[in-house]
């Protein structure tokens, strides 16, 4: 009785190793992601951390001191390259955005997520363009430093 229990246990372990690698490659969008570039230009005086989830994403922007200046967190899907944001939490000073929804096209190339797209006030329907560029990093990256 004690000899299929274990193999079931030992398969169940190896199959969830192998599931978790599976589910995180390079192209996967889970993962730690630093914004390096808005518009074109270079990110500077600030970091802005992104973590995303199998189903869920937060972000933080911290000054070069490490204080955090502003963070939003949320739900999202991936359907394609078509990326959709759902905010359910927002710091203070954006509550503006407080249950919007981010529509953006995505793309991961040599560990890099190009993400593009709006972000839309449902409360009265203005929309803020984002063309951004982040940089895929292990967790040891994400404690804010100077720039």
């Amino acid at each position: 009785m004690f000899v299929p229990l274990i193999a079931l246990l030992v398969l169940a372990f190896s199959q969830l190793g192998t599931s978790q690698n599976a589910n995180h490659p390079n192209n996967s969008i889970v993962g730690v992601w630093k914004l390096i570039e808005v518009n074109g230009k270079p990110i500077e005086g600030i970091q802005r951390i992104k973590l995303i989830t199998e189903t869920q994403f937060s972000w933080t922007t911290y000054s070069s001191g490490g204080i955090a200046l502003q963070s939003a967190g949320g739900t999202y899907t991936l359907e394609g390259n078509v990326y959709t944001e759902f905010l359910k939490t927002t710091s203070d000073n954006m509550k503006s955005y407080l249950a919007s929804k981010g529509v953006f096209t995505v793309e991961i190339k040599d560990n890099k997520l190009y993400q593009k797209g709006t972000l839309g006030n449902n409360v009265n329907s203005s929309k803020q363009s984002f063309d951004e560029v982040w940089k895929r990093v292990d967790n040891n990256s994400i404690i804010p430093t100077d720039n």
